[in-house]
């Protein structure tokens, strides 16, 4: 529980660095766009990783057999 809440605030952090970035610098700069699509990116990633795990979560209970390992 203590691992979910402290993700989300860091990804909560990193959402308000990059907001701040925008806002402060020129909607045009590189920085901001390259802010934007790093930040972009790791919440595809984080989203990936979430429905991975809660289709694998339903696979298992639904097929009754354990889950893979290492996931």
């Amino acid at each position: 529980m203590i691992r979910r809440s402290l993700a989300g605030a860091v990804f909560f952090a990193v959402a308000a660095g990059a907001l701040w970035a925008v806002a402060r610098f020129m909607p045009r700069s590189p920085i901001v766009i390259l802010v934007v699509c790093v930040v972009g990116i790791l919440t595809m990633k984080l989203v990936e990783h979430r429905v991975r795990d809660w289709f694998d979560r339903w696979e298992s209970a639904s097929t009754g057999r354990p889950r893979r390992p290492g996931r």
